[in-house]
């Protein structure tokens, strides 16, 4: 026998005999007068609710559950058919067919939208300003970082400002395309964020996403494994942008403190 189990007999057995809590005091009678007060109120009670629930509202929801049952048993009957599962089988098995199609077809757009886009990025690349000689000298690291929110547009400036004062790398990454164009498919994350923090799940959690096509942004990365975690929290936290309207928000609420 459990231990738990053994410590529960003991204790029932230590009430039923008078050793916890004092002896045992069975409850005093009553009398047939307050017996029957009880149950007329019980009663009372009994008809106010059934009162209560034969109201329009809660009449109306009686009966659309009731409905809502009926729809259900027809469905549970209409797939237990055996036509209803030739079809579904036959669904299934297009379904396969078309997501092994659209990972051939996913991967030729993301090797394409790459080509595209590192092109447009290398291009800018010469127009990068040079190393910050006194960046040093503002003392910031993660902490001590002031709080910055602006419009989506300006993400990939927060995330260079960020990482050219805290001494990381920084980079265009090239997402996957999301989802898929008949339903929400697959959300693939990058592993540059802090658990719970990438932009893509967050939206597929909040049933915000859409299919994206070929997207780029900008993210820190470490320059030494010494910074992994620093390049992290700069993509999962200091250089995070709500919209235009929330940045302004949030900088009237005093949540920021550059916008």
């Amino acid at each position: 026998m459990r231990l738990s189990n053994l410590l529960l007999v003991g204790l029932f057995a230590g009430v039923a005999m008078g050793q916890v809590g004092g002896p045992y005091a069975p409850p005093a009678p009553r009398s047939p007068g307050a017996l029957a007060a009880d149950a007329k109120e019980m009663q009372r009670l009994s008809d106010e609710l059934k009162e209560l629930e034969s109201r329009g509202a809660l009449r109306e929801e009686k009966r659309l559950n009731e409905e809502i049952g009926t729809i259900y048993k027809k469905l549970s009957k209409l797939r237990e058919s055996a036509e209803y599962k030739e079809i579904d089988q036959k669904r299934k098995e297009l379904g396969e067919k078309r997501n092994v199609a659209w990972e051939v077809e996913r991967q030729r757009i993301a090797e394409s939208a790459k080509v595209l886009y590192r092109q447009r990025h290398e291009e800018l690349k010469p127009l990068a300003a040079g190393p910050l000689l006194e960046a040093g000298k503002l003392g910031l690291d993660a902490m001590s970082y002031p709080r910055i929110d602006g419009s989506t547009s300006t993400h990939p400036l927060s995330i260079v400002m960020a990482s050219r004062l805290l001494g990381t790398r920084y980079e265009w990454a090239y997402p996957e395309p999301q989802g898929a164009p008949w339903g929400r498919g697959a959300i693939i994350s990058d592993e540059g964020y802090l658990p719970g923090t990438d932009p893509a799940l967050l939206a597929a959690r909040n049933r915000e996403a859409e299919f994206s096509l070929a997207s780029a942004r900008m993210v820190a990365r470490p320059a030494g494994p010494e910074q992994e975690r620093l390049a992290r929290i700069i993509n999962s936290y200091l250089a995070t942008s709500a919209s235009t309207h929330g940045g302004y928000v949030r900088l009237i609420n005093g949540e920021c403190d550059l916008n």
